[in-house]
């Protein structure tokens, strides 16, 4: 974890713009182009959910911005990497999250999201993350909806809270083409349009890296 000075950083301006509005998040939604996701996923006979949570998990830490947070108190800091917290469902319907460690390869992502999962569903009651340690990323997977928007639950006039979110939605086939609704919910003092674009690419690599 790096500490950044704001005076001296080049992301002092857009950090001073954004960061004093009550809800100085906004989101992205677009539809993602999946089909060498699922194409990997199939070839390797193993889940799509978990293939693209991965392709999320190294594309988000890839890209510097998404790894920006304000600590309470109000030091701005890089984190060298950012973990998943993701959601399971339990037997009663009810989700819980699942924080799962940042890894470069998906065999090994994979075995840390099921034996975390493994130990969140043997709880007695849901857990949901409160988001006191700031070096993770949200993300939820809807494969009931095909979504054209999305908006995340925050706490307005929270300074402090600026943890990226994420939503993937069901994807649909068309012409030999897989796509999938994914919105990023990212606070606009650390991320723009531009790094919004340089995530999808990083996506991209993810999936054929895989």
């Amino acid at each position: 974890m790096k500490k950044i000075d704001p005076e001296n950083w080049e992301g002092r301006e857009m950090f001073a713009q954004f960061s004093a509005m009550e809800c100085p998040f906004f989101s992205v939604t677009t539809r993602y182009d999946a089909t060498a996701l699922l194409e990997k996923a199939k070839k390797m006979d193993v889940s799509f959910s978990s293939v693209c949570l991965f392709a999320v998990s190294k594309a988000l830490n890839e890209v510097e911005a998404f790894r920006y947070r304000v600590l309470e108190g109000g030091d701005i800091v890089l984190y060298d990497k950012i973990d998943t917290v993701c959601l399971a469902m339990r037997e009663d319907r009810a989700i819980t999250a699942v924080r799962v460690p940042f890894q470069t390869d998906y065999v090994a992502f994979e075995e840390a999201r099921r034996q975390e999962e493994a130990k969140t569903l043997a709880l007695p009651e849901p857990y949901f993350y409160r988001g006191y340690e700031r070096d993770v990323f949200f993300i939820s997977i809807v494969p009931w909806l095909a979504f054209t928007g999305m908006t995340h639950p925050v706490s307005l006039g929270s300074r402090y809270d600026s943890i990226v979110r994420m939503t993937l939605g069901k994807y649909e086939s068309s012409d030999g083409r897989a796509t999938m609704p994914v919105d990023i919910h990212s606070h606009h003092g650390f991320v723009d349009g531009y790094r919004h674009s340089l995530f999808f690419e990083a996506m991209g690599r993810s999936a054929q890296n895989i």
